[in-house]
């Protein structure tokens, strides 16, 4: 299976959820000691002729070496129940692909899933029980730096 850009693919597997995750807020990618906001976090409703379907934050970051990461909070219905596959598979997008690679992991007790693309650098998905989905995406941070934004912004106090 061709993995396409995580948030997307949340967003399409968790399609027909109807349970409720925990609201997510502005407030769910704050300001953070260490690294520099380059944007305020922007909230947009999402909203289907069927109704309400949650809440999809975003907003970017950089780190000390000053790579831009890009991160995205997604909850409420569409997402309640999206989880990674089960830890330890590994795959490529090939043979019509452009050479992306991933992984799936269990990272601080969430579903993760890294994803390698050539042209456009490394996303980290975490599936994250009761609040959602939270991604980060950079086309020139490393592993280390999507790790160590995702600890700082789910143990912030």
């Amino acid at each position: 299976m061709r993995l396409v850009r995580p948030t997307l693919c949340a967003l399409f597997l968790a399609w027909a959820t109807a349970a409720w995750a925990l609201p997510v807020s502005p407030e769910a990618l704050p300001d953070l000691e260490g690294w520099t906001s380059l944007s305020a976090p922007t909230t947009t409703p999402i909203t289907t002729p069927s109704g309400d379907k949650g809440t999809w934050v975003q907003r970017d970051y950089r780190n000390a070496q000053g790579d831009r990461i890009h991160a995205e909070w997604l909850a409420g219905p569409l997402v309640t129940d999206w989880k990674a596959p089960q830890p330890g598979i590994r795959g490529d997008d090939a043979p019509l692909g452009f050479g992306a690679t991933y992984q799936t992991s269990e990272w601080k007790g969430c579903l993760a899933i890294l994803e390698a693309r050539p042209h456009l650098g490394l996303s980290l998905t975490l599936s994250l029980p009761g609040s959602g989905v939270l991604t980060l995406e950079s086309p020139t941070a490393d592993e280390a730096s999507l790790n160590a934004l995702g600890e700082r912004i789910l143990n912030r106090p």
